[in-house]
């Protein structure tokens, strides 16, 4: 199966849009990674509205946020992307919202990692990290009321963090701190596909489809 993966993905980057339908954005991602790289377990998750923005949440609100990027007011799944074994370490993660087959990107800027992790979040997500925060002891992070008793340890992978409220959203390890591309895919039709961001262990340009002609 990863095979066929492999070879669909392989096909879709040389022929034109329009002949690379059913090409989903995990095929093309895997597609272009490096040989032995896997895909991680898929998270569904449903964004509480229709804009989303990429932060580090451990050092958020004072986090360096990628800008905002709207998004399909339907349910996405979230996933990673790993290099092979023995390591498994974090190269990309990503929401997507379609199967569509991604034909072109667009950058949505940097996220500023500081505390080890990244996130997907909504306005109403960063509303209920906000009022969580002020209820935790003076100095304290989500990474200490909330990241770390719902990680698991050893693990380079995605999980779906759950807000007293109610409120979900997807967190991964970003492998360490620094600055990290994060873009939107689209389809033929210019409908947003899937954001992703880069932990630079590949080009970027490798993982994801060329820019949107302007």
């Amino acid at each position: 199966m990863r095979l066929i993966s492999k070879l669909v993905g392989a096909i879709a980057a040389l022929l034109p849009a329009a002949a690379t339908a059913g090409v989903t954005t995990p095929e093309y991602i895997l597609a272009r990674a490096p040989e032995g790289s896997t895909l991680s377990n898929v998270f569904d998750w449903t964004p509480a509205g229709s804009e989303l923005q990429v932060v580090d949440p451990v050092v958020f609100p004072e986090s360096y946020n990628s800008s905002w990027i709207t998004i399909p007011d339907k349910a996405a799944q979230a996933q990673m992307l790993l290099t092979g074994p023995p390591y498994h370490e974090p190269m990309a993660a990503f929401v997507t919202f379609s199967d569509n087959t991604p034909v072109c990107s667009r950058s949505v800027g940097l996220l500023g990692v500081d505390g080890g992790m990244g996130a997907f979040t909504t306005a109403k997500v960063q509303q209920s990290i906000k009022a969580y925060l002020a209820t935790l002891p003076e100095g304290w992070s989500l990474y200490d009321g909330l990241l770390s008793d719902q990680s698991e340890d050893g693990r380079n992978d995605l999980t779906i963090f759950h807000l007293p409220d109610g409120v979900e959203f997807p967190g991964f390890f970003t492998g360490g701190d620094g600055g990290f591309s994060v873009v939107a895919l689209f389809d033929g039709a210019d409908a947003t596909v899937s954001v992703v961001i880069t932990f630079n262990r590949t080009a970027d340009s490798s993982l994801v489809p060329p820019t949107c002609a302007a």
